[in-house]
């Protein structure tokens, strides 16, 4: 019933977001109505990232709301494709990532719009996913991807340590010199 015309469908902790047309309908978990809301414009994708819903605009900018109760914040993601969102999901530490009808798949930090990260699939993006530590997509013909975002979750010391034991150089003097 919350899926019939729906635009699209996103779900924050304890909300589900219905888009249809330039309305937001809000449920709560077990399906009741909390509120409607009226955009600007259809949106092809909606996700949450704590109290920050995140929605794509058909043939649009990805623009950040703030709990979808007034204008949106004056923060769009930077370099979005011209292709819609198909899919959209909150990332690990507080990024956004989103799929394409074009087969682009881009990662953003929601808090300044920049782009971490972009590829491209054959395809449109059928499937988009996050796990505490990365991202998996797949395009309606197949192919597919997964990253490695741990270095984004992973403490500043274990990150250096492992880029001091993947790395065979160190620079001194203004050179490359072999490590030990």
């Amino acid at each position: 019933i919350l899926a019939e015309e729906a635009y699209a469908i996103g779900f924050g902790d304890e909300e589900i977001f219905v888009a249809k047309g330039n309305l937001v309908t809000v449920f709560d978990l077990d399906g009741e109505l909390l509120k409607t809301i009226e955009v600007e414009a259809p949106m092809s994708a909606i996700t949450t990232i704590g109290d920050l819903v995140i929605a794509a605009i058909s043939n649009g900018p990805i623009l950040v709301y703030d709990d979808m109760t007034g204008d949106p914040k004056p923060l769009a993601m930077r370099a979005t494709p011209s292709s819609p969102a198909t899919r959209i999901v909150a990332g690990p530490a507080e990024t956004v990532a989103a799929g394409f009808a074009n087969g682009e798949i881009a990662l953003w930090d929601s808090a300044t719009g920049a782009m971490l990260i972009r590829a491209r699939l054959h395809g449109g993006i059928t499937h988009l996913r996050s796990s505490p530590s990365g991202l998996v997509a797949a395009s309606e013909l197949g192919q597919f991807l997964d990253w490695d975002l741990s270095a984004l979750v992973e403490p500043r010391d274990e990150f250096m340590d492992d880029v001091r034991s993947a790395v065979p150089a160190v620079w001194e003097h203004g050179r490359a010199v072999a490590r030990d």
